[in-house]
């Protein structure tokens, strides 16, 4: 990829991007399991433009909201976030520290992966949950200064939302 490319990347990003870290909800045989999700989000009402920035990484998808007129760029995967990380990082301004929080998120994602895994029984432990939360999705929402998002469907601490 040349040079210009990855500054015209970094740059739409910084204008138009999203990074989230978040837990999401899976539902197993009536058991409710929490994983910790990567989310980096291009967003644009110019889908040229962004079949463009597609086609410049190679590994990222568009995804149109039929309620909005806006298309996005989504990456969710820890591998692709981690890649795309790398190529707008030496050129971002103003979303740095989102960046470096999400990096080694992505990381720690990666790295539990080889951990052992069981059907029916929680990839991640309550214990495990607690720091990541801690450590990554509380600091991002400190950086973005909100609490902004979906209402959430369930809590971690065990009850329905009604």
């Amino acid at each position: 990829m040349k040079e210009v490319d990855k500054v015209y990347i970094a740059g739409f990003f910084d204008g138009e991007g999203c990074a989230n870290i978040y837990m999401q909800a899976s539902k197993y045989k009536d058991k409710i399991f929490w994983q910790p999700r990567l989310q980096v989000t291009i967003t644009n009402n110019n889908k040229f433009l962004l079949d463009e920035i597609v086609s410049l990484l190679g590994f990222a998808h568009t995804y149109s909201n039929s309620k909005q007129k806006c298309k996005a760029i989504r990456i969710n995967i820890p591998e692709a976030v981690l890649k795309f990380i790398e190529i707008v990082e030496p050129y971002i301004k103003g979303k740095k520290k989102e960046l470096a929080i999400m990096k080694e998120a992505a990381e720690v994602l990666i790295n539990h992966r080889n951990t052992h895994y069981e059907p029916g029984y929680p990839f991640w432990t309550k214990k495990e949950l607690d720091l990541f939360e801690k450590r990554y999705i509380t600091s991002m929402k400190v950086l973005k200064n909100s609490a902004r998002g979906r209402k959430r469907k369930y809590w971690r601490n065990g009850r329905k939302r009604t």
